[in-house]
């Protein structure tokens, strides 16, 4: 029934506000909320107020007394890890000459929370890292207030693309607080310096062989020194040929710049 005349009372809401007014709809809808979750708080159905403190928050977050009531009916539901949170927010949000007394009294409230919690500061210089504490997502860097957590195993990680994942275990007493700090520093550019993958080296260049120096030109036979001596010997044609054929070691005798580079024929 509770959750029908909520959905009522916003529709009527709704209706009765001119749409030129939607910021004081908004606050209306979150003060039947609040009223809703107050009631409920009283009598001990403390999970269902924060479920109704939640959505007046949503509507109306410009409230931050809203902390306030989320911080009691948590204590209620023994979410007191969550509870801590809440006045934090509360406290860091809080006009100290309009609020004093509110404040004051949360501030005991705290206090006495913090005797019976562990808690941990977390510094970082670099924006955006994804905080996860014992496996539940807080937000991401910078993260300006305490992070509570039950006496006991802590572990904390911090993820970032471009920086090495951060990740810390400790095991905490009651009552105690700790600094944690990220030791990142502000990349250049995309990536951490040192955080980048190694650079890839330039390819290899193939190997292209020098190119061969261009081969001499062949002097015609009629002006080689041997043709001359052969035809002055009186040897025919065909028995020069035969000679150049099978005659060893001939080429030896070639100067030393055209071996290898004139083939015989």
């Amino acid at each position: 029934m509770t959750d029908h005349r909520h959905a009522l009372a916003v529709a009527l809401v709704a209706l009765l506000v001119p749409a030129s007014a939607p910021a004081k709809s908004y606050k209306q809808a979150a003060q039947v909320l609040v009223r809703e979750g107050n009631l409920l708080v009283r009598s001990g159905a403390c999970v269902d107020a924060i479920d109704k403190f939640q959505k007046a928050k949503e509507l109306f977050p410009a409230s931050y007394k809203i902390e306030v009531n989320l911080g009691t009916a948590a204590t209620c539901a023994g979410q007191l890890t969550k509870a801590a949170g809440h006045f934090e927010v509360f406290l860091d949000r809080a006009e100290s000459h309009a609020d004093a007394k509110m404040i004051r009294a949360v501030r005991a409230r705290l206090d006495k929370l913090r005797d019976s919690l562990a808690s941990i500061s977390l510094r970082c210089a670099v924006a955006g890292g994804v905080v996860v504490l014992n496996g539940e997502t807080i937000g991401t860097t910078p993260v300006g207030r305490r992070l509570y957590l039950m006496p006991g195993a802590a572990a904390l990680r911090v993820d970032k693309l471009g920086h090495y994942r951060f990740v810390w275990k400790r095991t905490l007493a009651a009552g105690q607080h700790l600094e944690v700090v990220v030791p990142w520093s502000q990349p250049r550019g995309a990536d951490e310096p040192g955080m980048s993958p190694p650079a890839t080296p330039p390819p290899r260049a193939a190997f292209v062989p020098p190119p061969s120096e261009p081969a001499p030109a062949r002097r015609p036979v009629y002006k080689r020194w041997w043709f001359w001596t052969l035809i002055g010997a009186g040897v025919a044609g065909g028995v020069v040929a035969g000679v150049l054929a099978t005659r060893s070691g001939f080429g030896d005798r070639m100067p030393q710049a055209e071996a290898g580079r004139i083939p015989l024929q």
